[in-house]
């Protein structure tokens, strides 16, 4: 007999025909891609191409994989990331999941994300497979936990705000990631963690999917090879594929930005990647 289980994790499958509508882009060569290095933390800075509807002007702010545990390392980016967001003052800060490293740093996490909050406007967050692996927490924990400090936790659920929606899916491991009915008309932007779901949820005749989508997970490598650049390991089907960087669907008006994060999990350190503050910045036309 098949397992409900079984039945519902064809998602973590590979999709190697499915892979093969993706082509990774040369971030030295893509306009509007620009890199500003800092310690601990690097800040990736992409300007929007201009899309009808969508007002310019408009900061979002993307962090993923901060992994928060009680060190000097993790206070050492959470500060500097505060730093950071007090300058750019985004509009939108999303998170991509993966916030903590063990749960008894929960509850610190919780005493750090207003003081990441307090410098956006909307706050908005998607789980990590970390978060989805602690079934003993509870189905709406999550939801609640960011609800108590001013995020709203998006499940396969959208958040309108104007001609911008915000879509935040379930993580690929928890098998049931899936994309609500989105309106073509606007700009629809995915928070998916693993870049993998974006692969696997991408079905031929499926007649809506996000512009854009923003996804973490693979840490960049966490460990990748001097001059080649060469990632170690990256947790996903696809090998080092989606380590990080840029990504255009072949068939669909899709951009996928993988983000290298800025923690790290198994090995307790990076070498030669570095950690990510994503900043994109919209540059619309006023209908």
């Amino acid at each position: 007999m098949i397992s409900i289980k079984e039945q519902y994790f064809p998602l973590l499958r590979r999709f190697p025909h499915r892979l093969a509508r993706w082509q990774k882009v040369n971030v030295k060569r893509a306009e509007g891609y620009h890199l500003i290095k800092g310690r601990p933390v690097s800040t990736i800075e992409y300007i929007m191409p201009e899309i009808p509807g969508v007002p310019g002007g408009k900061t979002i702010a993307f962090l993923t994989d901060l992994h928060y545990h009680a060190s000097g390392k993790s206070l050492r980016i959470v500060r500097h990331l505060e730093k950071l967001l007090a300058v750019y003052r985004p509009d939108y800060l999303l998170i991509g999941g993966d916030m903590v490293g063990d749960a008894v740093d929960i509850n610190a996490l919780a005493d750090i994300l207003p003081r990441l909050c307090r410098h956006a406007g909307v706050c908005l967050a998607a789980g990590g497979n970390w978060e989805y692996g602690k079934n003993w927490l509870g189905k709406h924990f999550w939801k609640d936990f960011y609800a108590g400090v001013g995020v709203t936790y998006l499940e396969n659920e959208l958040y309108p705000d104007g001609n911008l929606v915000f879509c935040g899916v379930a993580d690929i491991s928890s098998g049931r990631s899936r994309i609500p009915e989105l309106d073509m008309n606007k700009f629809n932007i995915m928070l998916a963690h693993n870049p993998d779901t974006a692969v696997a949820l991408d079905r031929r005749k499926r007649e809506y999917f996000p512009q854009l989508i923003l996804s973490g997970h693979t840490h960049g490598g966490q460990v990748n090879l001097p001059l080649l650049d060469i990632p170690l390991h990256i947790h996903s089907h696809y090998g080092n594929f989606f380590a990080h960087g840029i990504f255009r669907h072949r068939k669909r008006n899709t951009t996928m930005i993988v983000c290298a994060g800025l923690n790290e999990l198994s090995f307790p350190w990076r070498f030669n990647c570095r950690r990510e503050l994503l900043i994109i910045k919209t540059c619309g036309i006023a209908q």
